[in-house]
C-alpha cells in the first residue's frame, strides 16, 4: 500500500512546535484538539498563502471576501444540504468564535434557554454562557456507527415535567453542598444531601419545626461560624447565590404549568434559609427578644379581638395586648384570594388568568398578560409569581424583568 503524507507525521516533530497545543500539557498527555490539526496543510491552500507571500499581499481583504467566494459558499450549502441562500445573505468572518457569539446575541434574549447538544466544541457553550443566556445540554446519542440526536432526550429538556425539573436542579446542588459542609467539618455524605432534598422536594419546608427562637438562635451561630451549618442552611445560601441565575433560566421561559408551580413551591420553602435580614439585626432582634421586649409566642396566626385600648391577639392560652398594630403584611400571589377590583375585573373579562390555583397571573417574558388576545396590557411583580420566581425582592424592580417590560414598551412606540 502506498504511503500517505499523513503518516510523515511523527510525534517528535509535533512535539517540537512551540503552539499551545504541544507546550501546554505533560509529556504523557496526547492533545487531541477539534480545531487544530496536525496534519499537513492542503496543497492547495498552502500554494495560495505562498503566493500572497511572494506578491507582499498583506493588505485588509475587502468587507465582502475574495471575489466569488460568497457565491462559492452558497453553491456549497446547496449542494450538501440542498439549502437556498443569496450571496448577499452570507457574512464573512474571521473565526467560527467569532460567528457563535453574534448568533447568541442576535438569535436570543438574555435569560434564554439554548439547547446544545454535547459533546460539542467548547466555544458553544462559552458564547451561550458569556452572553448571559442558559445553557441545555442534551448529550447524543452514541449509535452504532455515530453520534445521533437523541430526539426524545431533546423533548424532555424542552417540555420537562416537573418531578425533573426539581430533580434537575436538586442534582446539581448536591456536590457544593457536601463540599461546603464537610470543609466546615459538618460530616455530610451525598446520600444525606439526597435524602434532604427529596423530602424537600415533595414537602417544602415541613421537615424544618423547630421553634422561632430556636432557629434565630441557631441561625445566627451557623452564620457566625460558631457551629458547622445544619444541610438545610448551606443548600438555603447556595440558591441564595444562584438567585440571579435562576431568574435567569426561569422568568423569561415559558415552563408548564406544573413545572412553574413546583419550582416555585421549592424557592418559597428555602426562604427559611435563603432570605432574611443581616446578621447583625438578626442579633439585634435576639436582644429584644431576650429582654423581653418582643414575644414571639403569639405570632403564629392569632384571633385578633379589638378591645377599646388596643387589639388583643390571643393564640391557644396566651395572649398579648397591641396599642399598636403595622399592616406590614405583603399580599397573596393567588389570584383566586384577591378582591382589588381592577384584579378582579380583569380576570373576569377574561384579560387575565392564574398560572395554576394559587399562583399569579400568567404573563410573557415581557410582562404582558396572555389571555384571551389582550395585547399591552402589562403586569409585573409579586402577583405574577409563577410566571416569574422569587417575586419578594428588588430584581423585580430593578432587573432583567423590567428591562423587557421597558424595551417592549419602546419597541411597540416604534410601530
Amino acid at each position: 500500500m502506498d504511503a500517505h503524507r499523513f503518516d510523515e507525521i511523527s510525534l517528535a516533530t509535533l512535539r517540537a512546535r512551540p503552539g499551545a497545543k504541544w507546550q501546554n500539557y505533560d509529556p504523557e498527555v496526547l492533545p487531541l484538539w477539534v480545531a487544530e490539526m496536525d496534519f499537513p496543510l492542503a496543497d492547495p491552500i498552502k500554494q495560495s498563502v505562498m503566493s500572497l507571500l511572494a506578491r507582499d499581499d498583506f493588505g485588509y481583504p475587502q468587507f465582502t471576501g475574495l471575489p466569488g467566494l460568497r457565491e462559492a459558499v452558497c453553491a456549497r450549502l446547496k449542494q450538501r444540504y440542498d439549502y437556498d441562500t443569496e450571496p448577499d445573505d452570507v457574512m464573512l468572518l474571521g473565526s467560527t468564535g467569532a460567528g457563535l457569539n453574534l448568533s447568541v446575541q442576535g438569535l436570543t434574549e438574555p435569560g434564554d434557554e439554548v439547547l446544545l447538544l454535547t459533546p460539542l466544541y467548547p466555544p458553544f457553550k462559552n458564547a451561550v454562557e458569556r452572553a448571559g443566556r442558559v445553557a441545555v445540554e442534551v448529550e447524543l446519542a452514541n449509535g452504532e456507527e455515530q453520534y445521533e440526536i437523541d430526539f426524545a432526550a431533546l423533548e424532555r429538556a424542552v417540555l420537562q415535567p416537573a418531578d425533573e425539573a426539581l430533580q434537575t436542579i436538586c442534582a446539581a446542588l448536591i456536590a457544593p453542598a457536601v463540599r461546603i459542609s464537610n470543609a466546615l467539618s459538618a460530616s455530610v455524605s451525598d446520600g444525606d444531601v439526597q435524602r434532604w432534598l427529596a423530602v424537600e422536594r415533595d414537602d417544602p419546608g415541613a421537615q424544618d419545626s423547630r421553634e422561632g427562637i430556636a432557629a434565630l438562635t441557631s441561625d445566627i451561630a451557623m452564620a457566625r461560624g460558631q457551629k458547622p451549618p445544619s444541610i438545610g442552611y448551606t443548600i438555603g445560601q447556595l440558591w441564595r447565590k444562584w438567585q440571579n441565575d435562576i431568574r435567569a433560566g426561569f422568568n423569561p421561559a415559558d415552563l408548564q404549568a406544573d413545572t412553574a408551580s413546583a419550582i416555585v413551591n421549592f424557592d418559597e420553602g428555602l426562604k427559611r434559609f435563603s432570605y432574611g435580614p443581616p446578621v447583625a439585626a438578626a442579633e439585634e432582634f435576639m436582644i429584644l427578644i431576650n429582654q423581653g421586649l418582643v414575644r414571639l409566642n403569639v405570632v403564629d396566626d392569632p384571633d385578633i379581638i379589638l378591645e377599646p385600648t388596643g387589639w388583643r391577639l390571643a393564640d391557644d392560652n396566651d395572649t398579648l395586648l397591641a396599642s399598636v398594630m403595622i399592616d406590614a403584611v405583603l399580599p397573596s400571589p393567588d389570584l383566586d384570594t384577591v378582591t382589588d377590583p381592577l384584579v378582579v375585573s380583569c380576570q373576569t373579562q377574561g384579560m387575565m388568568h392564574p398560572v395554576q390555583s394559587g399562583l399569579g397571573a400568567v404573563t410573557a417574558a415581557n410582562g404582558e398578560l396572555i389571555s384571551n388576545g389582550t395585547n399591552g396590557l402589562c403586569m409585573l411583580g409579586r402577583l405574577t409569581l409563577g410566571s416569574v420566581i422569587a417575586a419578594d425582592s428588588l430584581h423585580d424592580c430593578f432587573g432583567q424583568s423590567t428591562h423587557r417590560w421597558a424595551n417592549s414598551v419602546f419597541e411597540r412606540q416604534k410601530i
